[in-house]
């Protein structure tokens, strides 16, 4: 499966109850005497993470009750976990849909903002990779179980991208990285990508620290995240998922923290790209289908 903002030229959705209303690629009007009534569908995604154009049809027209329903379909996209977070601490109020990584889904299960899932209704959850149960198992505790409140979409991990041109030597690992000589010999041409838990997770990793560990992060810990991060900051940039993609393509940028998805975009455009999980490590992320309360 590829990986996390990688744009998709393709998609399926997976639709509870089945998808009606296309035949071959050409909608099927619904007349009104077919219409139980008319629903509003409010989905909140990562940007670039769905075709659009292809998947947001399907819901059209969809059965219920034995009655088509008319899905009036709202979709929005988001740069970082923090902000979908913020709006689903507001409850279901926003948002019905969100697609969210395992770390802000494990948050939200501990606050009651997301419901517990009726596997019934959603019959191929018991073909996902075992891979991608083992490692939600290995993620989170034993007592939480992800699966129970969303669905997996995608996974990757965060790794570093650099030119080989415009660098000039070989980058294996964050301590290259966050050098204070190689930072300043390549001042704010080094980025990190702006998503807060991704940028704490990769200066933990860099410290030697288990971010699944909940002492990495007492007050004491996140300190020393802290200091890691105020010490390289003066020197790097911070990007969006869209500005990093273009900004390495036209080497405004030569190195930095990125998921996979996003360097493989690059990579595909700048054949002077390469991307690496560095030697200390990295995150597995995975990202799941959820459904606000009060949706």
């Amino acid at each position: 499966m590829i990986s996390r903002r990688d744009l998709l030229k393709t998609s399926v959705a997976l639709v509870a109850g089945g998808v009606i209303g296309y035949v071959a690629g050409n909608y099927i009007p619904i007349t009104q005497k077919e219409v139980a009534s008319t629903k509003e569908l409010r989905i909140y995604n990562w940007q670039a993470y769905l075709n659009k154009e292809i998947v947001l049809p399907l819901f059209t027209g969809v059965m219920y009750n034995e009655k088509r329903v008319i899905v009036n379909t709202i979709y929005d996209e988001y740069n970082n976990a923090e902000e979908a977070y913020n709006k689903l601490s507001l409850g279901g109020y926003l948002y019905d849909m969100y697609n969210l990584g395992t770390e802000v889904v494990y948050k939200a299960i501990k606050n009651n903002l997301i419901i517990k899932l009726d596997h019934s209704k959603i019959p191929n959850i018991n073909k996902l990779d075992p891979f991608i149960r083992e490692s939600l198992k290995i993620q989170y505790p034993s007592n939480i179980d992800l699966l129970n409140y969303g669905v997996p979409y995608m996974w990757g991990t965060t790794g570093i991208v650099y030119n080989t041109k415009k660098i000039g030597t070989e980058i294996t690992s964050l301590k290259q990285l966050f050098d204070t000589d190689f930072l300043t010999r390549y001042y704010k041409r080094i980025f990190i990508i702006d998503d807060p838990i991704t940028t704490v997770m990769m200066i933990q990793v860099y410290l030697g620290m288990d971010f699944r560990d909940p002492r990495s992060y007492t007050r004491e810990a996140l300190k020393e995240v802290y200091n890691v991060l105020s010490k390289i900051a003066p020197y790097i940039v911070f990007l969006t998922t869209d500005q990093l993609i273009q900004e390495l393509i036209r080497e405004s940028v030569y190195a930095g923290i990125a998921w996979n998805g996003d360097a493989l975009q690059a990579i595909a455009q700048k054949e002077d790209l390469v991307y690496v999980v560095p030697e200390e490590g990295s995150d597995l992320w995975i990202d799941l289908w959820t459904i606000a309360n009060n949706a």
